[in-house]
């Protein structure tokens, strides 16, 4: 199994992740500002929101039932 298939079934890996490039890039980019830490609780509060609203799966992925195509 390679790597993008493990980050299409980890919705909250791939978000994490996400989250992490974008803190670090906003932090290069806005140096020693007044407002730096603002604005990293701000993307902290963010992931919180953003993470909680992916739904979790509690058990492996559920067996796939064959249609009934035949409408009988």
């Amino acid at each position: 199994m390679n790597i993008l298939t493990k980050l299409k079934c980890s919705s909250h890996l791939l978000v994490a992740l996400i989250f992490a490039f974008t803190m670090l890039l906003s932090a290069f980019l806005v140096g020693e500002h007044e407002n730096a830490s603002t604005l990293v609780l701000i993307q902290i509060c963010a992931y919180v929101i953003v993470a909680g609203q992916i739904p979790r799966s509690k058990t492996g992925p559920k067996p796939c039932k064959p249609c009934n195509a035949s409408g009988a």
